[in-house]
């Protein structure tokens, strides 16, 4: 019975490890942003071991119209070893490592690096995908290495972002298309007085 209970007891203590996967996620989330806001962008891993450092080869924009700023490592616990480089052959971010400054702790765990991220004025509603980006050459997968010594390896995503119009655009969209219903309400009246005196 000891065994049992020592064994569901190790397995129960392995499931937050297991658990904690690297996300991007953004700094105080909104339901909806606007092109005027400044959407900071975090990479976050949770794991309770820390992390002793980290490469990701590109972050990307699914409508290559974003771009990224001023990004920042967690707490100085972190010294890079490649500084990355933004807006780099249409990804925002592409080759920044780093590894933590100690090699006895404290490992860092939470959020490890960020950059601040900006989108152009867009006409109408607009969903972007931020993630990792690996192709079979030129870019891999991100690492996460632990303090533990295990190693995730993987793409890291599944963040959208659903951006707006500003108010101003969506007022002069809405004048443009008042004043072409305005031009051809008068070419219709036009029209109909030209056919009346035939």
């Amino acid at each position: 019975m000891m065994k049992k209970l020592l064994i569901f007891c190790l397995v129960l203590s392995m499931v937050p490890c297991a658990l904690a996967v690297p996300v991007l996620r953004v700094l105080n989330p909104q339901n909806d942003y606007h092109p005027s806001d400044v959407i900071t962008i975090q990479l976050w891993d949770s794991n309770p071991v820390g992390v002793i450092g980290f490469s990701i080869d590109a972050i990307i924009d699914s409508t290559a119209a974003g771009a990224a700023a001023e990004p920042q490592l967690f707490n100085g616990l972190f010294g890079l070893k490649e500084p990355g480089m933004l807006n780099y052959d249409g990804k925002l971010v592409a080759y920044v490592a780093a590894q933590t400054t100690s090699s006895v702790g404290p490992f860092p765990t939470g959020f490890l690096y960020s950059f601040e991220y900006h989108y152009p004025d867009v006409p109408f509603s607009t969903i972007i995908d931020i993630s990792t980006f690996a192709d079979s050459e030129n870019y891999l997968d991100p690492v996460i290495y632990y303090a533990n010594g295990s190693v995730y390896e993987g793409p890291i995503g599944g963040l959208y972002l659903h951006i707006l119009p500003e108010p101003a655009t969506i007022a002069l969209l809405s004048l443009g298309g008042l004043a072409l219903l305005r031009k051809r309400r008068a070419q219709a009246a036009k029209f109909l007085l030209f056919n009346s005196w035939l």
